[in-house]
């Protein structure tokens, strides 16, 4: 059938095809990273302590294998709503409306003990950054690098930090 719309049809068609390989993609690599993610909104940050490693390997393993969801935009995006969930957990942990009912010295060691948390998820997050190249190995795609400047994903969770030692 010759139609002028034949090339607009073809076109549509393939791009609902590519649409909907991003998606089986993006699901298939994010699942594993759900579980985890469902686990640590849950928990509190000393119980999810733990997990911050494993989650970062995940992270990576995702950005190294997930031929579509590796660019800079969709990492900047998923880290900034992980650094949420981080502060959400971190105000679960340190309960600020009961902060300043109990005593000072355990308020004070709360406190401490999640910024002590928070550093050790950075501490992480830079060594994952440092050894990209691992997450890399057996992918026939060539992933972005994470060359964003740190403000773009860390500047929420730093002011958090900041406002926490004060």
């Amino acid at each position: 059938i010759q139609s002028i719309f034949e090339h607009s049809y073809r076109r549509i068609v393939e791009l609902v095809l590519e649409s909907l390989a991003e998606a089986r993609d993006i699901t298939k690599c994010l699942s594993p990273l759900k579980r985890k993610m469902d686990k640590f909104e849950t928990n509190d940050m000393d119980e999810n302590r733990q997990d911050i490693r494993p989650i970062m390997l995940t992270i990576g393993l995702v950005w190294g294998h997930s031929r579509y969801f590796h660019t800079l935009n969709n990492m900047t995006l998923f880290f900034n709503l992980f650094h949420n969930s981080l502060i959400d957990c971190v105000n679960r942990t340190v309960e600020p409306d009961s902060i300043f009912q109990g005593d000072v010295d355990e308020a004070y060691k709360k406190l401490d003990i999640n910024m002590q948390h928070l550093e050790y998820y950075k501490y992480i997050y830079n060594e994952c950054r440092n050894s990209l190249k691992k997450f890399k190995i057996g992918t026939t795609f060539n992933s972005q690098d994470w060359t964003w400047h740190p403000d773009e994903i860390f500047g929420r969770l730093d002011k958090f930090l900041v406002r926490m030692e004060e």
